[in-house]
């Protein structure tokens, strides 16, 4: 069965900021929903609410150089019928604090 995946109005928000300075950001995130029909979830788990799992999955920045590894951080949460993508980040503006907070509101939002 096919999941239904969805992006939430925050990581949106954060797409179009992006998309200003990073005109290949729509083939990039083509690209990146297209993982998940060819592999099964992708990412590393980052916490479990209820029967829901959040993971970040690193999606390419080709407007730049650095591929996947310097890219962007995607942050999902999935169950059974559903793929919430809930944040959209630049590896470099992760740090412990900002990997903290995206816990805490991914626990914050629930199961889905």
């Amino acid at each position: 069965m096919e999941r239904e995946f969805s992006w939430s109005d925050d990581s949106l928000r954060q797409l179009k900021k992006f998309k200003r300075k990073r005109p290949k950001l729509s083939e990039d995130v083509t690209n990146f929903e297209k993982e998940f029909s060819e592999r099964r979830l992708p990412g590393d788990e980052v916490t479990k609410i209820g029967d829901t799992l959040a993971k970040e999955h690193r999606m390419m920045d080709s407007s730049s150089d650095k591929g996947k590894s310097g890219g962007f951080r995607v942050y999902y949460r999935y169950n059974e019928f559903r793929i919430v993508v809930h944040g959209v980040y630049l590896r470099r503006e992760l740090t412990q604090r900002v990997r903290h907070e995206i816990q805490e509101m991914l626990k914050r939002e629930g199961p889905l």
